[in-house]
């Protein structure tokens, strides 16, 4: 109990040490208050604010993850959470705590405010103010050591902007080293990829969650993640995309997986090229889908605006979005012209893919069913591409994520044979 900083409840010692509540209430009396151990001294490198930086943790290289789950909740991601809480006792907060299950309830919300308000940036991030876990958080004194607010009161005002401090931060990654040294029970469960636990405090904190909320289990330091890869309710003929734990996580996390992704370059424009009349104008989308990266650097010297805005911004016009810049001009009326071209040619096909797609529309417009219409050819691009592999990779969007390593001219020579596109195919790994 020392070693955590839990208090030493019946609870907790139950929890720990597997022992009957007869025994423990029996044993109980002998037992004398644990004092939580000093406050460690911080790294010097947390002060600057470094994403890596730790701090002294308690050693649990002899604690079993399952039996902090049996405290803590059913996921890792609430073992996490007493952890966190566990942490900020060693460090000398929660003092007036003498409940276990406070300790993991406030580590909880911790781990919940950290996973709303941090990203990869430092950008600060809005959080409702009538939210569960910043009300409960604020209460305590040291709420300001771990999170910064960057609004006063104003009447009326929903939303206030945080962002969490380097010493919160130092919490969140020491909590997370904690989780990967615990004793993992071995499992025998299905599972669809892996992620090295001594790599959570590289990702983003959203996927951390994410990941350890999916997980299976864990061994050999690895956690066993469950892809729970589902179409859409609408879907009900399973024609278009797929959601679920891999298109929950970011690019970045994937690749930290030890995945490799194949990606299908300009997927949807070079969809929409090849399936509307021919005699339409195409000039500014030839231009784009021979090197997407250059046309988007283009608009981005000639707005005066980051890379990742031209990017966002031409993809918002792609699907009926307004310019919003003036050299994106001429692919929006393009994309018109495109678009009213693929609608017309799906509903003369006759084939029945019209009709689905606007089946799976949730909101009435053409904008909504040629989404649906791209999809479709989307996903068969996708299963071409999976026929590749000896076993079936994760689905993305318009990209297939794999441990095996193949040479992306075998994918687009598979997708050229089984659906007629023509495609370009970037791999990119860790």
């Amino acid at each position: 109990m020392t070693r955590l900083n839990i208090p030493a409840t019946r609870q907790a010692i139950q929890c720990l040490s597997g022992a009957s509540r007869s025994s423990v209430k029996r044993y109980a009396g002998n037992l004398k208050p644990e004092p939580c151990s000093p406050q460690h001294i911080i790294d010097t490198s947390i002060c600057q604010g470094e994403r890596g930086s730790y701090l002294s943790s308690p050693d649990v290289s002899g604690v079993s993850c399952s039996a902090l789950m049996g405290l803590a909740g059913d996921s890792l991601f609430d073992a996490l959470g007493l952890l966190v809480g566990c942490v900020i006792r060693s460090e000398g907060g929660l003092v007036d705590t003498v409940h276990a299950d406070r300790v993991s309830v406030f580590g909880r919300h911790f781990a919940e405010m950290v996973c709303r308000v941090s990203s990869s940036d430092g950008n600060k991030k809005s959080v409702r103010r009538d939210v569960s876990y910043l009300d409960y958080l604020s209460r305590e004194p040291d709420f300001y050591k771990y999170f910064q607010k960057h609004d006063g009161y104003e009447v009326g005002v929903r939303s206030l902007n945080y962002s969490v401090k380097p010493y919160g931060l130092s919490i969140w990654n020491t909590a997370l080293k904690m989780l990967s040294e615990l004793s993992h029970d071995e499992v025998e469960a299905d599972y669809d990829f892996t992620f090295p636990m001594d790599r959570l405090p590289l990702i983003r904190a959203s996927d951390v969650k994410t990941l350890l909320s999916s997980c299976a289990g864990a061994s050999g330091g690895h956690l066993l993640i469950d892809g729970r890869a589902k179409y859409s309710d609408l879907d009900v003929d399973s024609c278009s995309r797929v959601y679920g734990t891999a298109t929950e996580i970011s690019n970045d996390t994937r690749l930290q997986a030890g995945l490799i992704g194949y990606d299908v370059s300009a997927c949807y424009p070079v969809i929409a090229m090849a399936r509307c009349l021919s005699s339409t104008k195409m000039d500014e989308h030839r231009k784009f889908t021979a090197n997407p990266r250059r046309y988007r650097e283009a608009i981005s010297s000639a707005e005066g605006v980051s890379y990742k805005k031209a990017k966002i911004a031409v993809t918002k016009v792609m699907f009926g979005g307004a310019a919003d810049y003036v050299s994106i001009i001429p692919i929006a009326e393009e994309i018109k012209l495109i678009s009213r071209s693929v609608l017309s040619m799906a509903m003369l096909a006759d084939d029945g893919r019209y009709d689905r797609a606007v089946d799976m529309s949730k909101k009435e417009g053409d904008t909504t069913v040629l989404f649906h219409l791209l999809a479709m050819d989307e996903k068969r691009i996708r299963d071409a591409m999976s026929t590749c592999f000896d076993k079936r990779p994760l689905e993305v969007h318009d990209a297939v994520y794999s441990y095996e390593d193949l040479p992306v001219e075998m994918l687009e020579k598979a997708v050229k044979e089984q659906t007629g596109f023509a495609v370009k195919i970037t791999k990119e790994v860790k």
